[in-house]
């Protein structure tokens, strides 16, 4: 709930005390960073291929399928689909998922 309020220091703090983590919690976390990701994109942040493997690591969870085809068109769109580093963990995500 905090991170989807765009509180990740305090979504950070209550995953961090829970004593059992879950798909559920974790995904939610995920989720709230990758909001700040779109925030950063949003104010024209300047982003590199090694902010992008950051981001796409993480979409080797199946439940964020979606987010990952949205990096995966917009690392196209912005000429980052040509790093190997990103390249590689676009690779990962995929084969993770299947």
């Amino acid at each position: 709930m905090y991170a989807k309020c765009g509180r990740n220091g305090d979504a950070r703090k209550v995953f961090d005390e829970m004593p059992v983590r879950n798909v559920v919690s974790c995904s939610g976390m995920i989720y709230g960073y990758a909001q700040l990701f779109k925030q950063a994109l949003f104010e024209r942040f300047e982003v590199n291929d090694f902010t992008f493997t950051s981001v796409i690591r993480v979409c080797g969870n199946t439940t964020l399928l979606g987010l990952g085809k949205q990096l995966h068109i917009l690392c196209l769109k912005l000429s980052f689909g040509l790093s190997s580093f990103v390249g590689n963990s676009l690779i990962s995500a995929t084969i993770n998922i299947i």
